[in-house]
């Protein structure tokens, strides 16, 4: 044995620990070149990355389809995005452009479900949402390319994924009544070699059987701002939103008029929306289970349309509202009232930790006064706990009235509010015994924020393709725990 062979040997071997945490920060080109170096390493090295996959609209889906098929790979993954935005270089949105929703995106998304040890599923849709109807009544002229029923498709499918009932012959029976814009049968043209590729059976391959993943953090970017009860009262979505979401992060995009921008208010649905979402998104049986909460909209909300969440799994008692929830972060949410100050402070009372733990407001701020067309609405309504019958009491006092907001006489007024941030803070200060982290300002709503965010991140992993902004617009409500790179800073540039 030679002296150089000797020295080799006598290397002291790092840990996996310690090897786990080198290769947790490497780039993915590295992490594909350890695979190579031996088996214990390589072992390591697959782990990480392929522990996060991603299925691209502007892609043809092969790479993830093979790693679904892969026993071996699948096993890895424990985060999975699903990106329906297309290429910026090849397609312009919201510029009337030919728009044909790519049929391989549709095709690969039911491999969702053979990953059996999922526990993060990302869905990122465009930020353009279009009237709930999908009529020719287009917003400021522009056509919408994600119509709702592409949008139902996508959620439907996923929502069935991860309940593990999702079948081909379910799949023809909801298309059939659905406009997604391709003439292509993506399940039963037989004689295509590219549409046999996505199939089950395809080359004798026989999909997976296993338990659906029981606790998923879901998060999903630009949700539309209306509710869509082919979704949201399905057994299917009911079943997994009551009992498989453990993390719910959702970012709501709004309706746009650019030619009119004040109109988007004269919009019905985002108010039926948010009257909904206590029923529906913050069910009960969901509200009792939670332990991480992350609602933004990419417009103010709270007030006008009103967001009750006293309406969330009502109740007076520790049980009430989100008993088990850790971390709450809103962006865009206004405050107007002392009632959601409390609210606030009552959150987590049975999560062990003796309340919330984080609280992150992003752009979240009091409203002192208003100008508002009349009258307002007043008085009291009654909130009932569909699971434990206790019916409550909500006042209505100074919320603007929906029905006078889109066709009333226009006669407004000026309504102030007394709540201000020393009553609040100091609520909090005295009540919220639990509390660790809180931090209110300004957080990475914008794409290249978000792209700083995901090279820090170790739960990314870095690549220098531009795709990658696609998956990052608007991070703020994903990763509301990081801060927001300076524009000035030399690190925002470094970016470009």
């Amino acid at each position: 044995m030679t002296m150089m062979q000797q020295q080799h040997t006598s290397w002291p071997l790092l840990t996996e620990d310690v090897l786990a945490i080198i290769i947790s920060m490497v780039p993915r080109g590295t992490l594909l070149n350890f695979r190579l170096v031996n088996r214990s390493l390589g072992a390591l090295a697959t782990e990480r990355a392929f522990r996060h996959v991603r299925l691209f609209a502007q892609e043809e889906g092969t790479r993830f389809v093979d790693i679904a098929r892969s026993e071996a790979l699948r096993s890895c993954v424990r985060e999975i995005t699903c990106d329906t935005t297309l290429s910026k270089d090849d397609f312009s949105y919201h510029a009337n452009d030919d728009f044909t929703f790519p049929w391989r995106f549709m095709a690969a998304l039911p491999f969702v479900r053979y990953f059996k040890r999922l526990e993060i599923l990302n869905l990122n849709f465009n930020e353009y949402c279009g009237p709930e109807d999908n009529d020719e009544d287009l917003l400021d002229g522009m056509a919408i390319e994600e119509s709702p029923d592409i949008r139902f498709r996508i959620l439907d499918t996923i929502f069935h994924c991860l309940e593990g009932t999702w079948s081909a012959e379910n799949q023809r029976e909801v298309d059939e009544g659905l406009d997604l814009s391709d003439d292509r049968d993506i399940l039963d043209i037989e004689d295509d070699p590219e549409v046999a590729f996505y199939k089950d059976d395809y080359q004798g391959f026989a999909a997976p059987i296993h338990d659906p993943p029981s606790s998923v953090c879901l998060t999903i970017c630009n949700l539309g701002d209306f509710d869509d009860p082919r979704l949201t009262q399905s057994d299917t979505f009911r079943r997994v939103i009551a009992s498989q979401i453990s993390e719910l992060k959702i970012l709501f995009t709004v309706q746009t008029n650019n030619a009119s921008p004040e109109s988007t208010i004269y919009r019905p649905e985002k108010y039926n929306l948010m009257k909904n979402l206590p029923h529906n998104w913050l069910m009960p049986s969901l509200a009792m289970n939670l332990t991480v909460l992350s609602l933004y909209c990419r417009d103010y909300w709270g007030w006008i349309p009103r967001m009750d969440f006293r309406c969330v799994n009502p109740g007076s008692g520790p049980g009430s509202g989100f008993p088990n929830l850790r971390i709450l972060a809103l962006g865009n949410y206004i405050f107007t009232h002392e009632w959601q100050v409390d609210w606030i402070a009552s959150l987590g009372l049975q999560n062990g930790r003796c309340g919330l733990e984080e609280l992150y407001l992003d752009d979240s701020p009091i409203l002192y006064k208003a100008r508002m067309v009349q009258p307002m609405n007043s008085g009291e309504s009654e909130v009932t706990n569909v699971i434990t019958g206790e019916v409550i009491a909500i006042t209505d006092d100074l919320y603007p009235l929906p029905e006078v907001v889109m066709g009333g006489t226009y006669n407004p007024d000026i309504i102030y509010f007394p709540l201000r941030w020393d009553y609040v803070l100091g609520r909090w200060r005295d009540s919220m015994k639990g509390l660790r982290v809180f931090r209110m300002g300004h957080g990475a709503w914008w794409e290249h924020y978000g792209f700083d965010r995901a090279i820090e991140s170790d739960e990314w992993i870095q690549s220098s393709d531009r795709r990658d902004f696609i998956s990052y617009d608007c991070a703020a409500f994903r990763w509301y725990d990081c801060p927001v790179v300076d524009e000035e800073s030399d690190e925002y540039f470094e970016v470009y």
